[in-house]
């Protein structure tokens, strides 16, 4: 195939925000849809409510999504409609489409996540207690991977291969 051309794009955070992109204690860093077609990130407005926020690159202005209130480290659902995000001490999905955030399962400590085809979710809820795994559509969690606490700290930010079966 012939090789992409590369896109050189600026984003500026929407008005009267600031990005929140500091790992620790903010959002997490944007992040790409699979398709291409947009980001989303996280912001802070003046009075200090922090959501997430997502901008298609056909447009120059961003939106905010309801029901993200709060929310950190967003993953998007393989076909870019869905997303994950943590708020509140637990995982949550929102459709883009609209409708209210659904609440997956608890994650006091937001340790990233991650969403394969089949609508399964990796996620860390406490960095330092394993990566588990979830439906998207709810469900008990299943611990998949525990921390070797003599060799590793904490864990967090799973990623799915790209054959969506393998981390």
């Amino acid at each position: 195939p012939a090789p992409g051309r590369p896109i050189i794009s600026e984003i500026l955070p929407p008005e009267k925000t600031q990005f929140n992109f500091v790992h620790g204690a903010g959002g997490g860093a944007p992040v790409l849809s699979p398709d291409g077609g947009a980001v989303i990130f996280s912001a802070t407005d003046a009075n200090g409510k922090q959501m997430l926020w997502v901008r298609s690159f056909g447009s120059l202005a961003a939106r905010p999504l309801t029901g993200t209130g709060g929310g950190t480290f967003p993953f998007w659902s393989p076909d870019s409609r869905s997303l994950g995000f943590f708020a509140d001490g637990k995982l949550r999905t929102l459709e883009l489409s609209g409708g209210p955030a659904r609440e997956v399962a608890d994650a006091p400590a937001r340790g990233g996540g991650s969403w394969n085809r089949e609508g399964t979710l990796l996620f860390v809820p406490d960095n330092t207690k394993g990566l588990y795994q979830v439906a998207a559509s709810g469900g008990a969690p299943v611990l998949v991977l525990e921390v070797d606490k003599s060799k590793y700290k904490y864990r967090y930010e799973p990623k799915f291969l790209p054959d969506g079966k393998h981390f």
